[in-house]
């Protein structure tokens, strides 16, 4: 089950789950195999003495587990109801390769960058919607306009890779970023792959968002978190970064 079919937040917990285990080891527990429903039907205590499947689980965990057959997805309304749905939309579409110039000429403060980003995308929202929204900018519509930015970025910067990725390949050994063994998330954004896969960190510290050498996103972020952090060093600014992105040839960045 790939997480971008599915709604975005359902999508986000499955692409959760799984980056935290294969799933060659998911197995499924009927429930009269569960231990957990001896206590809540109602068991007594005399009758939790004698019983095998509270105190030693169920009988298969004793057992030699093969590897598991391969099921189809349900096609249950439950399962149907946390599926995108997939909506037709006819319009105009003009090519124009010098976009994200423009945008980026516009400023160079990036936090200011992301709201003028936030105000397009409210205003087109706003003339296809009867519902206008008016006042102040929520998280969510800065979160989704800074990722579509990133995006942006990331596909004119990686698009051989991007397109290798979606084919459901891994990058060539060629590649500048095979050393991240990067995916796509659950919202098409590029990030560096199992390096950290385990750690007991935040998902986007595991995870970084791969920013290009040299563009000027990155170099806005990176001045954007030397003011945050009081002009830290070269090393503090570096760390606080890779806390969410993954900058390439990173001390062109900190020269």
């Amino acid at each position: 089950m790939q997480p971008h079919v599915l709604k975005t937040f359902v999508s986000n917990r499955v692409a959760k789950i799984q980056s935290l285990c294969s799933s060659s080891q998911w197995r499924h527990v009927s429930s009269k195999c569960n231990s957990a429903d001896v206590l809540s039907r109602g068991a007594d205590a005399k009758d939790l003495r004698d019983n095998d499947l509270w105190w030693q689980g169920p009988e298969f965990l004793l057992r030699y587990i093969t590897d598991p057959k391969e099921y189809l997805c349900p096609k249950d309304k439950t399962f149907e109801q946390e599926l995108k749905r997939n909506v037709t939309v006819s319009c105009a579409v003009t090519n124009d390769s010098n976009f994200l110039d423009k945008l980026l000429n516009l400023t160079n403060n990036y936090s200011k960058l992301i709201r003028i980003l936030s105000f397009c995308f409210k205003f087109l929202k706003n003339c296809l919607h009867k519902n206008v929204k008016t006042g102040f900018l929520t998280a969510a519509e800065l979160d989704n306009a800074e990722q579509l930015l990133i995006k942006q970025v990331q596909s004119t910067t990686f698009a051989k890779e991007i397109k290798v990725l979606q084919d459901g390949k891994s990058v060539p050994v060629s590649s500048k970023l095979k050393s991240q063994d990067p995916f796509l998330d659950s919202n098409s954004i590029l990030r560096v792959g199992g390096r950290l896969k385990n750690a007991n960190l935040e998902y986007d510290a595991k995870h970084q968002i791969i920013l290009p050498n040299g563009h000027k996103i990155t170099k806005l972020i990176f001045e954007l978190y030397h003011k945050k952090y009081l002009h830290v060093g070269a090393q503090g600014l570096l760390h606080q970064v890779r806390l969410r992105y993954w900058p390439l040839m990173v001390k062109a960045q900190l020269v």
